[in-house]
């Protein structure tokens, strides 16, 4: 009878355990873009200018004013995004005018951050950035 019992207590708590881990495994899905909004990493910021466009910037302090902004449109579902390359994959990348994405896929894991794997690339090559990065969201005063 004991046996019984322990064996009933042992799978409750299984499925109880079980239960518990589904409600945390509850993934964010951001489903409009944050449109006006900024977002900084620890080398560019990316603000989300319309429902199709962003601007890149360069935040090496002593950099920042050389680099122009560039633009680049986006595609944007359930809290993906995908930024796209607005030259050609030929496009000699000395001749670039301005900061572009090469290639930029991530996701929205909550409203204030972006996870995302990139390639950004300033004008004339002059510095590249790649790999896995974080971006959040930033508060401007008003």
């Amino acid at each position: 009878m004991k046996l019984t019992y322990y064996l009933l207590l042992i799978a409750t708590l299984l499925l109880t355990a079980c239960n518990n881990d589904e409600d945390e495994e509850k993934e964010f899905i951001m489903t409009t873009p944050p449109i006006g909004e900024t977002f900084e990493g620890s080398q560019t910021s990316i603000t989300f200018e319309s429902e199709d466009s962003v601007s890149i910037r360069i935040l090496y302090p002593e950099e920042r004013m050389k680099h122009p902004v560039g633009k680049s449109k986006y595609l944007f579902d359930n809290g993906k995004i995908q930024i796209l390359n607005p030259h050609e994959p030929s496009f000699p990348l000395n001749e670039a005018t301005e900061t572009f994405v090469r290639s930029f896929e991530g996701r929205f894991t909550s409203n204030n951050r972006l996870e995302a794997r990139f390639t950004i690339i300033s004008e004339h090559r002059y510095c590249s950035m790649m790999g896995t990065g974080l971006w959040y969201r930033v508060k401007h005063p008003q």
